[in-house]
């Protein structure tokens, strides 16, 4: 009993720690955000006490960030759907097979995880510029993919190995 009294008391004081240590900083910037140029370096009352202006926002919407955001998303699902077409049924695949081949792309996934990135990084340069896919969209989904689908292969091959057969 004397455990949970102690851990009753210690759990606000822990919730305001994480809050002081996560929620103020996040706080603080979007406030940050509200301000305008000359009110961000106030010092006093002016630093708590202002109108709030959003033209920040406006002009970076409006602008590059815009199309920035758009061309993440593009990038994002794109890989996303191209890593999930090839990773799940090579996923389940490995699950539900067995033998030494099997076990042989196993080792090689293994060990496409644990060459550096950096180290693909003139190949597929050389490989792109070929085929016409440099400073192209296209190109960055196409290289995310290739980095991604073998961790993506790692992790969906024990979830495939958990599922029952029947099912």
């Amino acid at each position: 009993m004397t455990n949970k009294r102690k851990s009753g008391k210690v759990a606000p004081v822990v919730r305001g720690l994480l809050f002081v240590a996560y929620g103020v900083p996040i706080i603080w910037i979007v406030i940050t955000s509200l301000k305008t140029s000359g009110q961000v370096f106030n010092t006093g009352w002016g630093m708590i006490f202002f109108s709030p202006n959003i033209t920040a926002y406006t002009k970076n919407l409006h602008g590059a960030l815009l199309q920035a955001g758009l061309q993440s998303i593009i990038i994002a699902t794109g890989t996303c759907v191209l890593v999930l077409l090839i990773a799940v049924p090579a996923g389940y695949g490995l699950a539900r097979t067995t033998g030494r081949i099997p076990t042989i792309a196993l080792g090689a996934l293994i060990i496409l995880q644990m060459v550096p990135q950096t180290a693909t990084v003139i190949p597929l340069f050389q490989v792109f510029g070929s085929w016409g896919l440099l400073d192209n969209t296209l190109g960055v989904v196409i290289a995310d993919t290739a980095l991604l689908t073998p961790f993506a292969v790692l992790l969906l091959r024990p979830f495939f190995r958990g599922v029952p057969i029947a099912l």
